[in-house]
């Protein structure tokens, strides 16, 4: 059994909290949807600290760069048994290679997920709009059967993207 320490607990929590905007982003699961910044308190730091957004944003792709750079951390410190300084010292020290392929790997699923949902979202949405101009009967049907299937298309999608994909 693998040894969690609290110092590698405190490191996951932190890895987790960087990498949690984009978590959100990508699997768009119910409970991560539930933390949100009101609409009101949105447009007040939008209208009165817009600077604030522009350090947010760049925080945000920081965050992205440095979770990339440490996720080799899992790898030393459960599997080499590495201490947690030594597992980040040993991920921020790898060449900017491999970062750029992890950034790429990352790209190419969340691109490939995407073009995976959407290409069978059109003929859906398609055949909603075309069937919009008959009865209300057809339409809320038809209606209610494209909605069962976007749900089960994004469920394949997502299980897709956490499944069968190879790191």
């Amino acid at each position: 059994m693998k040894r969690l320490t609290v110092s590698k607990a405190l490191f996951i929590f932190v890895y987790i909290a960087m990498i949690f905007p984009f978590i959100r982003k990508i699997f768009k699961i119910y409970y991560f949807n539930k933390i949100v910044i009101p609409e009101f308190i949105q447009t007040y730091m939008e209208d009165k600290y817009w600077i604030w957004w522009i350090g947010i944003i760049i925080l945000s792709i920081l965050f992205l760069c440095v979770s990339v750079k440490l996720v080799l951390f899992f790898q030393k410190s459960f599997y080499d048994k590495m201490t947690v300084k030594d597992a980040v010292v040993y991920s921020l020290e790898k060449p900017g290679i491999i970062f750029g392929f992890t950034l790429g790997i990352f790209f190419l699923i969340v691109v490939k997920t995407n073009l995976f949902f959407y290409l069978l979202l059109i003929p859906l949405l398609v055949g909603q709009f075309l069937v919009d101009g008959l009865t209300h009967r057809e339409s809320l049907i038809l209606a209610i059967s494209n909605y069962i299937l976007i749900k089960n298309i994004h469920y394949m999608a997502l299980t897709y993207l956490v499944k069968f994909t190879p790191f």
